[in-house]
Formats: structure tokens, C-alpha cells, sequence
């Protein structure tokens, strides 16, 4: 008995011991563990430290086409960032071969302190790689964590920067979208509103796109009454697809609209309901006088008009002031009636005209191709006040003789060209046409325009013609412009429809039989604040056949005008993390460094 109780004895203390052991042991597994997942947690912060980084500065620099990102630290660094305007205090920056490093400790709820190290690496020779829809740069992110005991993790992951401009679309307005044209209209590239659609035609009107989406609701109708006309075709799936027929009530009022769009158009047309968010738009103050584009341009032109009427030009180019006489004269006044502005004979618009021809031949053509028009005597206004003041800026060639259409030369820009003003803009005659459909020999040049409001003047204009009784209206000649417009609009009011997208490039004659042609991208951000005649049609104006396309090269980042708006999404959608995992000390470029 006493043998036997011995021998218990002696296996319950085994027991015990062994207890002890694997206790112990899973007590070191434990720390290890939770060591291992604090410097997880310190690493995977250093990653997020360097797409927050590239995140901010790409969403800063919104009117630059190909920034450089800015490394931060606390220390002065090689972009002259002092450290109180850096996006991380506690850090220390180092330079290195196309990677920068930095540094940061924390501290955990033992106090023991982590150090983390991480780096954003760019490749040699790494450029915005270009895809259907969206331009991209790839850098590599590395972060590692480690504890004074020599504890160590790494990190790394693929962070892409998406650029997508503003230009990827045919149509982009911020502010509600009408497509309500009277003749058959054909329209070729993606179309997006960040408010409600309304489509509506007065004969066909043929959407092939491979997006047609609004941030609100999309209606098949008016906006401006309870009424539905005409036939209105989408291709569906993309723009290749079967042309589909929008019926009248399979539209976002419908209950069942999520399976009709669905169904129909298999994605390509998408409103709130079907998820489409609104898109991010910059702030286009900057069009200002005292803004971006007037400190940027290479060619400034400010107009001053005295109380008597004397004229006299403000002129900088290329950094030096110059007279117009250096320019080659290439600045002129004229005024002719604006009959959508003011009715006949009321009262005129004075408009300082520029000679594209006579600027090239100057040698003081802008360096960076961007012009910047102002002038002090336009007064901004609502339709019908008698001080509003809508006077502006003519772009044309200068070399156009109206009772000889033979002698007439189309505007050829002589590099890609930006123009800019915070007041109405008209351009004259056939402008920046394709030649060929060979890049390399092509003349057409990548050309932009921002105003207040744009309107197109054709081949046949003459500024003393009006639509008063005795001159009748005005007849347009076919005529071609090729340019991105970012422009405001007037908004549709209860009766009073704004004229809609198809009159939003503006127009003064009758183009009755005539044919209008565009290709490029027509953005709308803002209301007009000096244009802002109320539209009617017939009595300044009439339709023509409208070939307007969306501008294929625009689809490639490095063919937009200079200086122009370049969309940097500052969500997450715009700087992406793909790839993320550990790696060892042997794949680490801080600890090979």
C-alpha cells in the first residue's frame, strides 16, 4: 500500500511538473505571439504613413499633369517643406538611391518602445503607365518594426496612384445634365453628372458609350415640364453593344428600375440607386484673376478700360512685359451684338480679339502654352440686370475674308495651347483641325478652353452683322473646332429650359442645313457669371446638324492641354494598396541599406 502511494505520489508530481513545463512553454508562445503582432500592427502603420503621404500630395496638386511626390520628415529635406507644414512631426528623413526613408517611434502599453522604419521606392525610368480609361504610377512601400530586444517584422506592399481626368469623358457636368435635342443627335463617349440626367429628343437621340452615369437620378424627360419626345437609344454593356430603346417610364421612378437598367444595359448606365457615387471635382476659383492660371500663364493679357473708353494692354510674356506692338499687333477691339445677352440693337459687347496667327509669328508664343485673358471692364450679373456687363475675348486667326471664303485660313495652333479667362470667350472660324490621322503628322494640337461661358462663331461671321428686322438672322458656313471646354451654364428654371448640353458650347447664327463639328470633351463645374442671357431658339440662333465626337488622344494623360485640369481622387479610390505581405531581412531594401 505504501509502494503504491509512493508511486502515485511520484507520477502527480510528474504530472504537476509537466503541467509547470507546458504552461511555461505556452506563456513564452503567448508573448512571442503578442510581441510578434505589435510590430505587425507598427509596420502595417508605417504603410499606411506612406500611402497617406502619396495620397495628400496627389490630391493637392490637381492642376499639375505630372507631379513629383514630396517627401516629408521632421528634418529639412530636398523639397524645402519646412516641418511645421509636413504631414508627420515625429519623423527623421534620409535620401537615398530613388528611395526615401523615414523614421518614427511609438511606444506600447508596456513602454516599450518600437522603432519603425519606412520607405517609398520608385523605379528608375518609372512613368505613368496609361490603360483604357485611367493613367497609373507604381511605388513600393516597405515599412519594418522592431523592439530594442532585436525583435523584427517587415512589410511591403504595391501603392498605384489612378489619375483619371476629368477628359476621360464626352461630357462631364457637375451640376444637373439635360441631352434634349431637336435634330438627330449622335454622342460617342462616356457621359457623368454628379446630379440628376434628363433625356429627351425631338428625333433620335444615339448614346454609344461605355458609361452613361448620374450621381442623382436619370429621367427620361424634360426637367423643365412634365413632357416626353422622340426615341432615346443606349448601347448596352459598352459602347460597342446593341442599342437599346429608353423607354418612357423605365427610368429611376420606376420600382422595378435597378432590374430595367440592369437588365437593358447590363451596367452601362448607372445612377444612385445602381451605386454610382459622385465623383470628386477640383475647385476651379482658380481661373480667377488672382488665380492659379493668371500666376501660371506665360501669356498674361489684361485689358484696362478708362471711364472714357481709352483702351490700353497689360502684356506679359514669357516673364518679360511686352507691347502689342511686340506681339505683332495680335491684340484688336471690336463689339458686335451678343443676341442671346441683350436683344437686338440694345446693346453691344465690346471683345478684345486675339490673332493666333500674328501671336505665332511674334516669337513671344507662350512657353508653357498657357495664355490668361482678363479685362477691368466686365461687370458680372443675372439675366436682365441693366448693369451686368458680359464683354470678353474672341480667339481667332486673323486671316478670314468674309466675301472670299478662298482667301480664308483655318486657325492652326503652332503648339498645344490652354486659354483661360474668367470672362466669356468666343472662338471664330475653323480651329485646330486634324489633318491627318498620324500623331506624328497631325496638326491638331492638344487645345483647352475655361471661361465663363464659350461660344462658337462660324466661318462666316461678321461682328457688324445683327438679328435686328432689317439684317434678318444671321447664316452660319459649316465649320470644325476641336478643343476641351470647361465652361459654366445657366440652369433651367420651372418654364424656362437653359438650352440643355446641346447648346451648351454656345452659338449666334442660323446653322439651319449647316453642320457644326466638335471633337473634344465638354465640362461643365460652375453657373455662368457674366453670360448668363436666358437661351431661346429661333431668335438668335438655329440648330444645326451637330457632329460633335469625344477626342480619342485625350484618353492618354500627356495629350491634354497644358496646365489643364488633371483629376487627382484624394479618397481612397485614388491611391490603391495591392500585394501587402511579410518579407524577411534578406528582401528588405532599409535593412540591406
Amino acid at each position: 500500500m505504501l509502494l503504491l502511494f509512493s508511486v502515485l505520489s511520484s507520477l502527480f508530481i510528474l504530472i504537476g511538473v509537466s503541467l509547470c513545463i507546458n504552461t511555461a512553454s505556452d506563456t513564452n508562445i503567448t508573448i512571442k505571439e503578442k510581441e510578434r503582432s505589435k510590430l505587425e500592427f507598427a509596420a502595417a502603420s508605417g504603410l499606411n504613413r506612406a500611402k497617406s503621404k502619396i495620397e495628400k500630395y496627389y490630391s493637392d496638386v490637381l492642376t499639375k499633369l505630372k507631379p513629383d511626390i514630396v517627401f516629408e520628415g521632421t528634418d529639412q529635406d530636398d523639397t524645402d517643406v519646412a516641418p511645421a507644414q509636413k504631414l508627420f512631426s515625429d519623423e527623421t528623413f534620409t535620401s537615398g538611391t530613388n528611395v526615401d526613408y523615414y523614421s518614427f517611434d511609438v511606444e506600447n502599453e508596456d513602454s516599450d518602445t518600437i522603432h519603425i522604419d519606412y520607405s517609398i521606392y520608385l523605379e528608375d525610368g518609372s512613368d505613368w503607365t496609361d490603360y483604357s480609361s485611367y493613367t497609373s504610377k507604381k511605388f513600393r512601400v516597405e515599412a519594418i518594426a522592431y523592439a530594442d530586444n532585436d525583435a523584427w517584422v517587415g512589410m511591403e506592399e504595391d501603392v498605384y496612384v489612378i489619375r483619371k481626368s476629368l477628359c476621360s469623358y464626352q461630357i462631364f457636368f457637375k451640376d444637373e445634365l439635360e441631352i434634349l435635342p431637336g435634330p438627330n443627335f449622335t454622342l460617342t463617349g462616356d457621359i457623368h453628372t454628379n446630379s440628376d440626367m434628363y433625356l429627351n429628343a425631338g428625333n433620335t437621340l444615339t448614346i454609344q458609350a461605355d458609361k452613361v452615369t448620374s450621381s442623382g437620378d436619370i429621367y427620361r424627360g424634360r426637367l423643365d415640364k412634365d413632357a416626353v419626345g422622340g426615341t432615346v437609344k443606349i448601347s448596352s454593356g459598352d459602347k460597342d453593344g446593341s442599342l437599346v430603346t429608353f423607354d418612357a417610364g423605365d427610368d429611376s421612378t420606376a420600382e422595378d428600375w435597378v432590374d430595367i437598367a440592369s437588365s437593358n444595359w447590363q451596367g452601362t448606365v448607372k445612377d444612385s440607386s445602381l451605386g454610382q457615387a459622385e465623383i470628386e471635382v477640383p475647385n476651379l476659383e482658380s481661373f480667377e484673376p488672382d488665380g492659379y492660371y493668371a500666376s501660371e500663364a506665360d501669356l498674361k493679357i489684361v485689358v484696362n478700360v478708362d471711364s472714357s473708353g481709352n483702351t490700353t494692354y497689360n502684356i506679359t510674356a514669357n516673364g518679360v512685359s511686352v507691347s502689342n506692338a511686340s506681339l505683332g499687333n495680335a491684340l484688336s477691339e471690336t463689339e458686335f451684338y451678343d443676341n442671346r445677352e441683350f436683344k437686338s440693337n440694345e446693346k453691344k459687347s465690346k471683345i478684345t480679339q486675339v490673332d493666333i496667327h500674328a501671336l505665332k509669328d511674334s516669337g513671344y508664343y507662350p512657353d508653357n502654352g498657357l495664355i490668361y485673358m482678363t479685362r477691368n471692364d466686365a461687370v458680372p450679373g443675372s439675366d436682365g440686370d441693366s448693369s451686368r456687363v458680359p464683354n470678353g475675348f474672341k480667339i481667332y486667326n486673323g486671316d478670314h475674308d468674309p466675301a472670299d471664303s478662298s482667301k480664308y485660313e483655318p486657325t492652326i495652333l503652332p503648339a498645344p495651347t490652354s486659354f483661360v479667362s474668367n470672362l466669356p470667350v468666343y472662338v471664330q472660324g475653323d480651329f485646330n483641325l486634324h489633318t491627318s490621322t498620324n500623331p506624328d503628322t497631325d496638326s491638331w494640337q492638344p487645345c483647352g478652353i475655361i471661361a465663363d461661358s464659350v461660344t462658337v462663331l462660324s466661318n462666316k461671321w461678321q461682328d457688324s452683322k445683327n438679328d435686328s428686322t432689317s439684317d434678318g438672322l444671321r447664316s452660319a458656313a459649316s465649320t470644325e473646332f476641336n478643343f476641351a471646354m470647361i465652361s459654366g451654364n445657366v440652369g433651367t428654371e420651372p418654364g424656362k429650359y437653359s438650352g440643355g448640353f446641346e447648346n451648351f458650347p454656345r452659338m449666334l447664327e442660323s446653322w439651319s442645313s449647316k453642320t457644326l463639328t466638335m471633337k473634344g470633351s465638354f465640362i461643365q463645374l460652375y453657373r455662368s457669371k457674366y453670360a448668363t442671357g436666358l437661351w431661346q431658339y429661333g431668335k438668335y440662333y438655329k440648330a444645326p446638324t451637330r457632329n460633335w465626337s469625344y477626342e480619342e488622344r485625350f484618353r492618354n494623360l500627356n495629350e491634354l492641354p497644358p496646365k489643364f485640369i488633371d483629376m487627382f481622387p484624394s479618397s481612397s479610390n485614388g491611391v490603391v494598396r495591392q500585394n501587402t505581405k511579410n518579407i524577411s531581412k534578406n528582401n528588405s531594401l532599409i535593412y540591406e541599406e
